[in-house]
Parts: structure tokens; C-alpha cells; sequence
């Protein structure tokens, strides 16, 4: 990190008390230290009172920076042949462009669910002080009524009990949803599923869940969080044949239970 350019003046009682001139070297000292303080937080960005990190009011985070000592994290660019650690749930997925990493899930009309889920642990859980955040770059080569499941469920084949994730719900815009012990809560986002390539991004608490799409807030969720384990999944249904495709798959809770 540059150092700010200019230094930090403190700035003594003595020059401050009624008696005191307001001479150059306390202005001088009020203009440095504002300089400094400025560049510090972020000079080249527009002041926020809460930085989103986006490269507009502060600098993006690389998380190949970010240490995630105690976390539990998944992360797939689909940039290998296989799925390593995955629990493939039918023959209709497959990585295609593998030097950009996508995968692939093509249905075959019966209604199934196609695509990947958590191989052999649900490692996911809402509980106190824990945050759950997954995200995922996806889109709908043939956009029509089905149902997805991007997000954290129970159940590798679909039939879940309890998670939280975006469907489509029978519509053409994407729902985001949370289940729990079969109870659900589901709202229209208002943005509809799209050919182009689109970023889905859930962040969970034991409190709230909150569904992101394309960076943009669309829905808050505070009833039927579950508090089940959960695993990462990436399924598509539909009764037609239809494709979906992943750009990638990331998910992390900042605290091991």
C-alpha cells in the first residue's frame, strides 16, 4: 500500500486554547491531516459512508488475499473434464469450453434434475455469528418455465426439506427462496432468467437472507431460515430438453461449527 503523501501532524492543545493565533503551522496541520486521512481510506474512490468494495467507493477485494483461517469454503471454474467432489445426479452434465470452465447440464424432458450438488457432506449451517455467501454466474440458454436450484439445499436430487436458493418457479423470473423443515417462503425478484450470462449471489445469516442479482439487492428473506445442514448445488429441471450452463460456483461460511 502507497503511503498517503502527506504525513500526520498532531496537532497540540496549545494551538487550539482562545489564545492562540490561527498562523500557518495549525492550518497547515489541519490540511495534512485531512489529505492523509483521505488518502488512507481511498483517495481515488467516491466517499460511502459503507464501502461495497466494487471498485467505485473502494478498491475490489482479491479473495486470493483474503484469509480464511476457521472458514469453510467451495469454490469450482469447471476448468477440469471431471467434477471433483461432486455428486453428479445424471449423465446430462458435462464441462464444455474447458480452457474458460463451464459447465453444462442438459435435461432431457423427464422432469429430473440435472447437475451438481455436494458429493458427501452438507458442511453448510445457519447459526449464531455465522455467514453463509454463495455466488454463481450462470444463464439459461433456452429460457422457459422450469426450476432451478442455485444455492445451499439438502438434498442432491432436488427434493429438499430445507435451503436456501433461486428457482424459477414455473416463471420466467428468477424466485429466490428459503425452506425450512418444509415450510417455505418464496418472492418474485422481478428479474427475469436470461441467455446472457447473469450473477446470482445469496448471503445468509441466522436472521436474514439476502438474494442478490447482478450486484443488486432484490429480495431480503427473514422467515424459514433453515438451521439444517446444507451443501452447495447447482440443478436444473425442466420437461423439455433444454440447457444450462455455470460459469462458476463459490461458497463460504466465515466460521467452522
Amino acid at each position: 500500500m502507497t503511503a498517503p503523501s502527506k504525513n500526520w501532524t498532531s496537532i497540540a492543545d496549545s494551538q487550539v486554547d482562545a489564545d492562540s493565533p490561527l498562523d500557518t503551522a495549525l492550518i497547515t496541520a489541519m490540511r495534512d491531516d485531512l489529505i492523509h486521512i483521505k488518502e488512507w481510506l481511498g483517495k481515488d474512490y467516491t466517499a460511502a459512508q459503507n464501502h461495497s468494495h466494487d471498485g467505485a467507493d473502494s478498491a475490489k477485494i482479491n479473495t486470493a488475499n483474503v484469509i480464511k483461517t476457521g472458514a469453510v469454503y467451495v469454490f469450482d471454474d469447471f476448468v477440469h473434464n471431471n467434477f471433483i467432489g461432486w455428486s453428479v445426479t445424471s449423465s446430462g452434465v458435462s464441462v464444455i469450453a474447458a480452457d474458460n470452465g463451464v459447465m453444462r447440464a442438459t435435461t432431457d424432458g423427464t422432469g429430473n434434475y440435472f447437475g451438481l450438488a455436494s458429493a458427501s457432506a452438507n458442511p453448510f449451517r445457519m447459526a449464531s455469528g455465522v455467514t453463509v455467501t454463495l455466488e454463481a454466474r450462470v444463464r439459461m440458454n433456452s429460457p422457459l418455465a422450469a426450476s432451478t436450484r442455485i444455492g445451499i439445499i439438502d438434498d442432491n436430487l432436488g427434493n429438499i426439506v430445507n435451503g436456501i436458493f433461486f428457482d424459477l418457479a414455473g416463471t420466467t423470473n428468477w424466485y429466490s427462496r428459503t425452506y425450512a423443515s418444509g415450510v417455505n417462503t418464496q418472492t418474485d425478484t422481478g428479474v427475469a432468467v436470461s441467455s446472457s450470462w447473469q450473477t446470482l449471489k445469496i448471503a445468509a445469516t441466522q436472521s436474514s437472507v439476502k438474494f442478490y442479482v447482478n450486484g443488486v439487492l432484490k429480495t431480503t428473506h427473514t422467515t424459514n431460515i433453515p438451521t439444517a445442514n446444507l451443501g452447495a448445488a447447482l440443478l436444473f429441471s425442466c420437461n423439455s430438453t433444454r440447457t444450462f450452463d455455470a460459469d462458476y460456483v463459490e461458497c463460504i461460511a466465515d466460521a467452522r461449527l
